[in-house]
């Protein structure tokens, strides 16, 4: 209520009321708007509620050229391109078969699995870091999945990917966009194979 009373011009509010209330039948009319500040009341109650709920779409869906993320309960913001329901779970201890690449938000890719030539592999391990890690992101991933996160610079390269430094031109809370897709998994026994 405060914020409207001073930021909404009164003038059309009134009009808009005057308007609806002369297309309400007149019996209707004076059981529901016999009291004129009750009219201004109910419209800024109804804007209010429109504005707050506005406001909270903004906040919480996180857009961009990847389309919307969702956030998971340890807080990690992911997208799900392609989800097979029926592929199996990684554990922690298992060798993940990935591809695996990763970049800046303005378009700097810093990794690429597909250059190497070889497989990917890489130890689902307990997070490196609290509030969404890509040790997380694996965690809720099935085999055939593709994903891409989004973390932190400084939480991904630093702790997951153990950089010893940020890459030049990339700062601390710069965003990066890793996608992922989970080809296969290895328990201890398929390694011992392999």
């Amino acid at each position: 209520g405060e914020m409207c009373e001073s930021s909404c011009p009164k003038s059309p509010i009134r009009f808009r009321i005057n308007e609806f209330t002369r297309l309400v039948p007149t019996p209707v009319h004076s059981v529901l708007w016999n009291d004129p500040e009750k009219e201004i009341v109910s419209f800024f109650n109804i804007g209010t509620l429109v504005f707050i709920f506005i406001i909270t779409l903004v906040i919480s869906s996180c857009s961009d050229k990847y389309g919307d993320f969702d956030i998971a309960e340890s807080g990690l913001k992911y997208r799900i391109v392609e989800r097979n329901e029926s592929g199996q779970m990684p554990q922690i201890g298992d060798v993940l078969e990935l591809n695996y690449s990763y970049e800046t938000e303005k378009g700097k890719v810093l990794f690429e699995s597909s250059e190497s030539g070889r497989k990917y592999m890489k130890t689902l391990e307990h997070p490196a870091h609290t509030g969404g890690s890509i040790e997380d992101g694996l965690a809720m991933m099935h085999e055939g999945d593709s994903v891409i996160f989004k973390i932190s610079a400084e939480n991904f390269l630093l702790f997951s990917e153990k950089y010893g430094r940020l890459p030049e031109g990339v700062e601390a809370l710069d965003q990066i966009l890793i996608k992922v897709r989970l080809v296969n998994i290895m328990d201890q026994k398929d390694m011992e194979q392999y």
